[in-house]
Order: C-alpha cells, then sequence, then structure tokens
C-alpha cells in the first residue's frame, strides 16, 4: 500500500516532518500533494511561500513520484495558475 505525503499538513506538525516522512518512507511514498501554509492556512500558493516552508519541503527533490498541485486560487486568473505551475517546475527541477 502507498502514501501521499501532503506537505502542508507536514509543515503544519513540524518544519522537520517532511524530512522525517521522506526518509523513513520514501520507498512507500506514490505521490505528493503539494501547497503552501500561511498564517495557519493549507492549500496556499507555492509561488508566495515563505523560505521556511521552501526549506521544508527540498527533501521532496527526492522523490520520484507524481505531484498534485492543490491551491485555492479565489479569482480567475490564468497568469497567476501559470506563475503558480512555474514555480512548482522550477522547484523541482
Amino acid at each position: 500500500m502507498g502514501l501521499c505525503l501532503d506537505a502542508a499538513h507536514a509543515y503544519f506538525w513540524s518544519p522537520k516532518e517532511t524530512s522525517l516522512l521522506v526518509s523513513k518512507f520514501k520507498e512507500r511514498i506514490t505521490q505528493v500533494h503539494f501547497s503552501a501554509t500561511f498564517r495557519n492556512k493549507d492549500h496556499m500558493l507555492f509561488c508566495n511561500a515563505s523560505k521556511s516552508f521552501r526549506d521544508s519541503v527540498k527533501p521532496l527533490r527526492k522523490l520520484s513520484v507524481p505531484i498534485v498541485i492543490e491551491g485555492s486560487i479565489k479569482q480567475k486568473s490564468i497568469s497567476l495558475l501559470r506563475k503558480e505551475i512555474k514555480s512548482v517546475r522550477d522547484f523541482f527541477s
């Protein structure tokens, strides 16, 4: 059985949680739900993420699994969506 690692939820637990989960369960993680946090809210855009959050999710780069981008985009903005996708792609490149 595979695991889905949710980056924002792991960060809420601890900024070190993603690293711990990747090191312990790397072979069982089958996908990542990827979004940032801001002021105790999850599913925020990664392009606006803090340095602390960005640092906490660096261990995800070790995985070769699908990344599901989660986010709350309250306005219909193709340019904002493109910015978010580029930000995530650049991070994982």
